[in-house]
C-alpha cells in the first residue's frame, strides 16, 4: 500500500510494525534466553558438569576401575562420586583435587566447593558400562 506524503509530495510504502526482527540473533543468546525463561539453567549446567567429570574420570583412572567409580550428580556445589568399594573410594578420593580443576577449567563457570566419595554398589549397578 502506498500513501503520500503531504508536504514532500513522495511516495513511500507503508509497512506494518513487524513482530520479528530482521537481523540474525546469535544461537548461544537464543539458547542462554530459553534456558533462563523456563528455568531450567542450573539443571543443565549440572549435567554438563556430571558429563564432563565422567569424561575426565575416564583420562584419570586406570581402564579396569572405570565401572568402579562414577561422578553421579552435582547439587549445591557439592560434587557427588559414587565407588562400588573401598578401593575404588580410596582412589576417588586421591584424585579429587586434580578432578576438581580440570572440571573447572573446562566449565569456568562451575563453582566445585565439596566433592563427596560415597561407596554405593547398587548406584553403578545398572548404568556401569555406559559412563557418558
Amino acid at each position: 500500500m502506498y500513501t503520500n506524503k503531504y508536504n514532500s509530495g513522495q511516495y513511500t510504502k507503508k509497512r506494518p510494525d513487524r513482530m520479528h526482527r530482521k537481523h540474525a540473533i546469535p544461537m548461544g543468546n537464543l539458547i542462554s534466553d530459553t534456558l533462563s525463561r523456563h528455568g531450567i539453567g542450573r539443571q543443565v549446567q549440572s549435567a554438563l558438569i556430571v558429563r564432563e567429570g565422567n569424561n575426565i574420570l575416564c583420562n584419570l583412572i586406570e581402564p579396569q576401575f572405570l565401572k568402579d567409580i562414577r561422578v553421579l550428580s552435582f547439587t549445591y556445589k557439592t560434587l557427588t562420586i559414587a565407588c562400588r568399594h573401598s578401593a575404588s573410594a580410596h582412589l576417588a578420593n586421591s584424585i579429587r583435587a586434580s578432578l576438581q580443576e580440570k572440571i573447572e577449567q573446562k566449565i569456568p563457570s562451575a563453582i566445585i566447593e565439596n566433592i563427596f566419595v560415597k561407596i554405593d554398589p547398587h548406584a553403578l549397578d545398572h548404568s556401569a558400562d555406559t559412563l557418558v
